[in-house]
């Protein structure tokens, strides 16, 4: 919530007179973000909670804090992608997390899916409400799931635990809408199209970052205005649950293995387990 859409979210629903909590891991970026934010909305009510989605015990300790101090909570919004920037030298096996899983796919996947989960309570609670997942296009480059993808361990082309986790949001998002069916809960994804942002310095020469921002500042948008559909799946009304939305309205480019119940079934089980919920 401290920089990219989720910034650009907070944003625009400060704007509207929200009580927005920034999840960071960062206090001074978060502080920075905050000082931004409530210059040019004048809402004041915007707030910092640490939370570090590399590990769950974070996670976990975040939840317990936001249901000791939050009477209610509209919406959830899963916002934080990352790729994953800390490869061997030799090899392409990615540094794990402290929970032994790849670092992009547990913040990609299972620590929204622990997150929400804890919440899902005061969601019910304070219904109707809402959990947004922000996606990417790239939800649409696996042609399956391989759940050993969660195995911090395993080596994979860099893209691939970061487009299967993407390909994990829109699951659990279409699973999270049927299981929450008359609870008052409602479920999106979103694709925010491609955003001008830093998330990928890591992962490119810095020759080609700087190529890639000149491109993406002729041809695509900027963050706030790449986090306008965030804000439409968190306030519009009479969205449809589950689906995929891109630009406002449902997207044309949505994985086929969304319908797969399977599948959603068996990513539900294994994140239950993983997480420990289970």
């Amino acid at each position: 919530g401290n920089s990219g859409i989720g910034k650009g979210a907070a944003i625009h629903l400060a704007r509207r007179g929200a009580r927005v909590i920034l999840a960071c891991r960062n206090a001074q970026k978060a502080q920075e973000a905050i000082t931004e934010i409530t210059s040019c909305t004048g809402n004041q009510n915007i707030v910092f909670r640490k939370l570090d989605l590399l590990s769950f015990k974070s996670v976990r300790e975040f939840a317990d804090r936001i249901l000791q101090e939050e009477e209610r909570l509209d919406v959830l919004i899963n916002n934080a992608g990352i790729p994953d920037t800390n490869t061997h030298d030799e090899d392409r096996t990615p540094f794990p997390s402290e929970d032994g899983y790849s670092q992009s796919f547990q913040v990609n996947h299972f620590s929204h899916f622990l997150l929400t989960n804890l919440l899902l309570d005061l969601l019910k609670k304070s219904s109707p409400s809402r959990v947004v997942n922000v996606t990417s296009r790239l939800n649409t480059a696996p042609t399956k799931l391989d759940f050993t993808v969660g195995d911090g361990n395993v080596r994979y082309p860099k893209l691939t635990h970061y487009t299967k986790g993407k390909l994990a949001n829109v699951l659990f998002t279409k699973e999270l809408a049927k299981r929450m069916e008359g609870t008052g809960v409602t479920s999106y994804s979103v694709d925010p199209g491609i955003i001008f942002s830093n998330i990928w310095e890591k992962q490119i020469t810095k020759w080609k970052v700087h190529a890639m921002s000149l491109i993406f500042w002729l041809l695509f948008c900027d963050e706030l205005s790449g986090s306008e559909t965030t804000v439409y799946c968190a306030v519009e009304e009479g969205l449809q649950s589950g689906l995929v939305y891109f630009d406002c309205r449902p997207s044309r480019h949505v994985n086929s293995l969304i319908e797969n119940d399977e599948l959603r079934e068996e990513l539900w089980n294994v994140s239950l387990e993983v997480t420990d919920l289970k």
